[in-house]
């Protein structure tokens, strides 16, 4: 390999990437763990080859299991606290507080007046964090996102009509192992199919009725309704079309294929061009130099590991609740799975059958409970709730074997395959 790439340089000098590639013939390229046959293209090497990073599978395991374990722990409990208002009887001379409001004047002197207090409440406190969280970074950091996005638009068509704009991503005598309708329908699948397919649609929607059919709001708020509208809702029918779409563009056109753009021509220079490890870390290794092949190397890779996990769940569980929404209206709007109707109009189903039904309802937060007493219309509603999620776990399940039988099958055999069938059935589709 090294002849190799001193061939590549004409005027004789060291490859810059030298010192790598010696990391990787000598195995100390990160404390990569090798057994099982040779790791090639085979049915038996993706199946019994085992080449991994102990550390960044320990570290990301670690996070992402402790996360689930976090979240699945954690019960509804008496953790948040809201305004409860009442009336309440104070002595005539006791202090009235500012939030109070006189109601009347009692013949004894004493005051009836309405009070509103902070009192604890049932609530479910990841959920609460974690959306304060997700509005905290987008409160402050969406012009970093938007001006990311644009900034690697803009270098990548400098690249794209630079002199390194016909650079070949692997050696020079290498040829391509597919054709551009293969390549394409293994990134498309790869990469945005479930979310285009999922916000196509809705997206523009979402953004053009953000206060419900037909009704407009103004100053972010819906003229109907308290809740928060979108920055469009003031806005006339036709500019707040014209702007749901701009989104939608935004979202799904360039800005959203150029994070792929970057991290494949990073790849594959630094990975098929040079030969150094297929992991996130070996983009840094122009920046970090040898130092990814430490603690800095594995803690980008479980950081990359956490991140697509989380990525690629989201995509998953978009894609799970699509297929059983539309599975149900094939079956006439029915569940599937389980018992067909749990309507509070089937007047044959008991709402106690099952007392798990009840038992989700008592470990549900108490103004929650309050707000649905436990009736057949309740029972029902849960019961459904249940229906669909067994549904959509089975529908993961699914699609998790199918993953991980088209991985095992190699990118040849099993990827390109899968890719170019639901491609192909999605432009069928539409």
């Amino acid at each position: 390999m090294t002849a190799k790439v001193r061939e590549q340089n004409e005027d004789g000098r060291r490859d810059w990437t030298e010192d790598a590639l010696e990391r990787v013939r000598e195995g100390s390229d990160g404390l990569w763990v090798r057994f099982g046959p040779p790791a090639d293209d085979s049915f038996k090497s993706h199946l019994l080859s085992i080449r991994f990073n102990p550390c960044v599978s320990l570290g990301a395991s670690l996070l992402l299991f402790g996360f689930v374990a976090f979240c699945i722990g954690a019960q509804p409990g008496a953790f948040c606290l809201e305004p409860t208002t009442k009336q309440v009887v104070i002595g005539q001379n006791a202090t009235m507080y500012n939030t109070d409001v006189l109601v009347a004047t009692m013949p004894d002197g004493n005051k009836r007046v309405t009070r509103t207090t902070l009192e604890e409440t049932d609530c479910y406190m990841p959920g609460i964090e974690f959306s304060h969280w997700k509005q905290w970074v987008a409160t402050h950091f969406t012009w970093l996102y938007i001006g990311t996005q644009d900034a690697w638009i803009v270098f990548l068509f400098v690249v794209l009509f630079s002199k390194y704009g016909k650079l070949k991503m692997g050696k020079e005598n290498d040829t391509p192992e597919f054709t551009y309708a293969e390549w394409f329908s293994m990134i498309f699948c790869c990469g945005v199919a479930t979310g285009l397919f999922f916000f196509s649609v809705s997206e523009p929607i979402w953004h053009y009725e953000a206060c419900g059919p037909g009704l407009s709001g103004e100053a972010g708020k819906c003229l109907t309704d308290k809740d928060w509208a979108n920055r469009y809702s003031h806005l006339p029918a036709n500019q707040r079309a014209q702007e749901a779409m701009n989104l939608t563009f935004y979202h799904w056109g360039l800005h959203g294929w150029v994070c792929y753009a970057i991290m494949g021509a990073l790849l594959g220079l630094l990975h098929f061009r040079k030969g150094l490890p297929m992991t996130v870390k070996t983009c840094f290794y122009p920046l970090l130099g040898n130092r990814i092949y430490g603690f800095w190397g594995d803690f980008v890779d479980v950081i990359s590991v956490v991140a697509t996990t989380f990525g690629v769940c989201t995509s998953l569980g978009l894609g799970v609740m699509q297929l059983n929404t539309g599975i149900k209206r094939l079956n006439n709007g029915e569940n599937w799975l389980t018992t067909g109707n749990f309507g509070v109009e089937n007047s044959k189903w008991d709402m106690d059958s099952n007392p798990q039904y009840k038992s989700i309802w008592e470990g549900s937060p108490s103004q929650w409970r309050d707000a649905n007493p436990w009736n057949r219309l309740t029972a029902s509603t849960i019961a459904q709730t249940v229906a669909d999620n067994d549904q959509q776990i089975f529908l993961i399940w699914i699609i998790t074997v199918l993953s991980t039988f088209s991985v095992t099958l190699g990118l040849k055999r099993g990827i390109k395959w899968f890719s170019l069938i639901a491609f192909g059935m999605g432009m069928l589709l539409l």
